[in-house]
């Protein structure tokens, strides 16, 4: 695991703070960079065939309501939860359910941090760039060996391989939505997991 230093800890926490104090922009960005790194995700939302998401009052609510305060509910007790690593091992598992891939972690990933780094602007440093990354590199490390686990399992049970998909094609109509709040609450979890110092 890739453990966040004191520093790196108050950073994210107050740089999420300052993200939070315009929650619905920086949670309508987050949507609209997942679709301009993966425009196929674009159909798998209600409000994806609108072309300002600022307009969708479902976009908002998914968003803001949705993926930006369950990051900051988790944020804001850094201190107070212990079982971290088996809720994210758990998500990831979950996941695979949603046809979740791998894949997706990259997507998701990318999309976070340049969310971040558009919303924070000059506060956007070296420093918060290598803190909000060890967050994201240790969710994937956490989660994805599950997900891979859960896949493989399915696929046995059911024949089906899903390897070889583009990433484009292997979003399904819940996947994304799914893997969006679940990254949420995988990076706060993974914030009160470092918090704890386990």
């Amino acid at each position: 695991m890739t453990d966040l230093t004191s520093k790196e800890k108050k950073l994210v926490t107050e740089t999420w703070a300052a993200v939070m104090q315009d929650k619905s922009k920086h949670a309508i960005t987050l949507f609209e960079n997942i679709f301009d790194i993966a425009p196929a995700a674009r159909a798998l939302f209600k409000f994806g065939t609108v072309s300002d998401l600022t307009t969708s009052k479902l976009a908002k609510l998914h968003a803001a309501e949705g993926v930006m305060d369950t990051v900051d509910f988790a944020i804001q007790r850094l201190d107070n939860l212990g079982e971290v690593v088996p809720a994210l091992q758990k998500l990831g598992t979950m996941h695979a359910n949603y046809s979740v891939v791998p894949a997706h972690f990259p997507i998701v990933g990318q999309a976070l941090l340049k969310t971040l780094e558009d919303g924070l602007g000059e506060h956007w440093t070296p420093e918060v760039k290598a803190g909000w990354v060890k967050v994201w590199t240790t969710v994937v490390a956490v989660m994805k060996p599950e997900l891979e686990k859960a896949i493989a399992e399915i696929e046995a049970g059911s024949g089906k391989e899903k390897g070889g998909k583009s990433v484009e094609n292997t979003f399904s109509a819940s996947s994304l939505k799914t893997m969006a709040v679940s990254v949420a609450v995988a990076l706060a979890g993974f914030a009160i997991y470092v918090s704890q110092g386990v």
